[in-house]
């Protein structure tokens, strides 16, 4: 149903505006964040995102240069990305049901968050206080420099009861979290939810109730997230190498 090699020149805009791409979570009329990284216009002087040989996005945070001032006031000292297929204006890719996966080589340092996660269209159009779904189909928080641990996550934001579950992922077949290519991948349909990770079963949970209307992606590389941030063994630079996202039909 999608398919985002990144073969060519991204197209993304801070709301989506005029691209493929919304920069940043588009329930908010120029973009929402989280964490203790700004997430960047990519079309700004402090632009996250680059194609790399027609075949790679890399998406890269940063400690802030000298004079920068956080837009939102929060006095984060850290430069993201985040890449959203819904846009502020609520058009944009979006799938009910499918197989949603995506192959990223994720950063070490200390304070990295990348993730790759869906979130259903109505916290977009019928606004933060609806009940809504999200599916964090991989969260890879910085708390050790080696990123060794992976955690899913099925959140119903506003339900009656409000539910959130969280698996985690304590080691891997092959590689850490960090520094090895790896799939991430989630199959929603009527009845379940299942989670991937390097094409075998993890974890499994009922479709959410929001789940089962329009779901949009977004892949980010935020930092933060309740650990110190700290990229000064990375001369201040880390680097998320993301090879392709894409979604299928729903499996049965």
């Amino acid at each position: 149903m999608f398919s985002e090699e990144f073969d060519a020149p991204l197209s993304a805009s801070r709301t989506g505006a005029g691209a493929e791409y919304a920069a940043a979570m588009p329930w908010e009329a120029d973009g929402a964040e989280f964490g203790d990284a700004h997430f960047a216009d990519p079309n700004g002087p402090l632009n996250p995102f680059e194609v790399v040989d027609d075949d790679y996005l890399k998406i890269t945070a940063s400690e802030a240069p000298d004079g920068f001032v956080d837009p939102k006031g929060w006095g984060r000292t850290h430069i993201g990305g985040l890449l959203s297929s819904l846009r502020t204006d609520a058009t944009g890719f979006t799938a009910t049901y499918g197989y949603f996966e995506t192959r990223f080589m994720a950063p070490p340092g200390l304070g990295t968050w990348p993730a790759f996660w869906l979130m259903s269209k109505n916290r977009v159009t019928e606004g933060l206080s609806s009940s809504a779904a999200e599916i964090d189909i991989v969260e890879q928080h910085g708390e050790s420099i080696s990123l060794k641990r992976s955690s899913q996550a099925s959140h119903c934001w506003r339900c009656n009861p409000e539910t959130n579950k969280t698996n985690v992922i304590n080691s891997f077949t092959y590689g850490d979290a960090a520094r090895t290519w790896h799939t991430y991948g989630v199959n929603v349909t009527p009845t379940d939810t299942v989670y991937y990770l390097d094409g075998v079963e993890t974890w499994r949970q009922p479709t959410l109730p929001d789940a089962h209307g329009e779901m949009f992606f977004m892949i980010n590389l935020a930092t933060g997230g309740g650990w110190p941030t700290d990229l000064s063994m990375y001369d201040g630079n880390v680097d998320m190498w993301v090879d392709y996202i894409r979604v299928y039909e729903p499996t049965p």
